[in-house]
């Protein structure tokens, strides 16, 4: 279930695609509860615990509901080792966990942009022998994880985490240089908890 994959090419893409909100646009109006805050749901302490080891930079980012966007309020936070630039980095950090929220319009819209994320990673690894992903229980409504190895020196392993619960859909990164799975799902929980 491991891949190998370019370490910047995959940390490029998983940023590019956070922020863009991996390009899907849901029509409807704007969330009208307040919509939950990345670092709010999971603190630097927590992720420390987890990473098992200093996160000393933390990245927050937060855009709007607009028309343009599906009336997507997304909020961003990653806890990155002391002195890492998830923007100018050439590889992945080696540990680090990224969180991404997408607060939409109501849970039909953000199920809808779940489904879509989850089948454009499944497509993502289809051409890799070997290489598959599961869904995963006991993480919001639904959630899969995806596990695979960069090809950075030293070897980092990341998993990926999608998941919704009522009207937020969100896509969470653990990096680690030993497996990842067990503390993404553990990060994920921790998150999903934290959720209206």
């Amino acid at each position: 279930m491991m891949i190998r994959l370019n370490g910047a090419v995959m940390l490029r893409a998983a940023v590019f695609a956070s922020l863009m909100g991996v390009g899907l646009l849901m029509a409807g109006s704007a969330n009208a509860a307040g919509p939950p805050a990345a670092c709010a749901v999971l603190s630097e302490k927590q992720a420390v615990a987890l990473a098992g080891g200093p996160l000393g930079a933390v990245v927050k980012q937060e855009s709007m509901p607009a028309d343009d966007n599906g009336h997507d309020h997304t909020t961003k936070c990653g806890y990155f080792p002391k002195g890492y630039d998830v923007d100018k980095a050439d590889g992945p950090p080696e540990r680090g966990i990224m969180i991404t929220l997408h607060a939409m319009p109501d849970s039909e819209a953000a199920k809808r942009f779940y489904e879509q994320l989850f089948s454009m990673a499944g497509r993502s690894i289809a051409s890799v022998p070997g290489a598959r992903i599961a869904p995963a229980s006991g993480l919001g409504e639904a959630a899969y994880v995806q596990l695979m190895t960069l090809d950075s020196n030293p070897p980092v392993q990341l998993a990926n985490v999608g998941f919704f619960k009522g009207s937020v859909m969100g896509f969470m990164r653990v990096w680690l240089k030993r497996p990842p799975g067990d503390t993404a799902r553990d990060a994920a929980r921790q998150v999903i908890s934290g959720l209206p």
